[in-house]
Order: structure tokens, then C-alpha cells, then sequence
């Protein structure tokens, strides 16, 4: 499945639980999606079956991750149900 797909039924998928989903363009190394629920921001960086993560990706989701934030890359929609979303109140993450 490309990214374009993927990230399409992602936000889908959770603008009908209940989350703000948006895109993000414009900053070199920055997640995909930046998603929010009361009282908990994450991102989720969409990658193919076979994609990596650029060094400045992984630049990017550090900073990020050191801020205090959780980014997820996502490959599929099962890696979605992993992160331990709860589409009632908030986010629990699985370990």
C-alpha cells in the first residue's frame, strides 16, 4: 500500500473515533500526521512495507520524542492497533 493510501485510511480511521487529524507539509524531517485528543498530542510518520527512515526523519523524531511527544511509524493498519489507541477516552501504549 503507498504512503498517500495508508496515511488516507489512517486519518480516516481516527477522525471517526473521535481525534483531530492533520497533515503536515512544509518541514523537512517532520512526522506525516500530527493527532490530537484531549490531553494527548502524538505523530505517526507513514512508511511502506520496505521504507526507511531518512537520518533527517529520525533527527526530527527525536527532537520530538526528547520534547516529550510519542511518534509512531506506522506501516499498515495493524501497526495502528498496536500503538494501543482506545477510541473511547484517551491513549494507553502497549508495551
Amino acid at each position: 500500500m503507498s504512503e498517500a493510501r495508508l496515511q488516507s485510511k489512517i486519518t480516516k480511521y481516527l477522525r471517526s473515533n473521535g481525534y483531530y487529524v492533520f497533515k503536515i507539509d512544509g518541514y523537512l524531517g517532520a512526522p506525516d500526521l500530527v493527532v490530537m485528543k484531549p490531553g494527548h498530542t502524538f505523530f505517526i510518520e507513514t512508511k511502506t512495507a520496505t521504507g526507511a527512515l531518512q537520518p533527517h526523519q529520525a533527527s526530527f523524531h527525536e527532537r520530538l520524542q526528547v520534547a516529550g511527544f510519542d511518534v509512531f511509524v506506522i506501516r499498515s493498519m495493524k501497526d495502528l492497533e498496536k500503538v494501543g489507541l482506545k477510541t473511547d477516552v484517551k491513549i494507553i501504549r502497549l508495551t
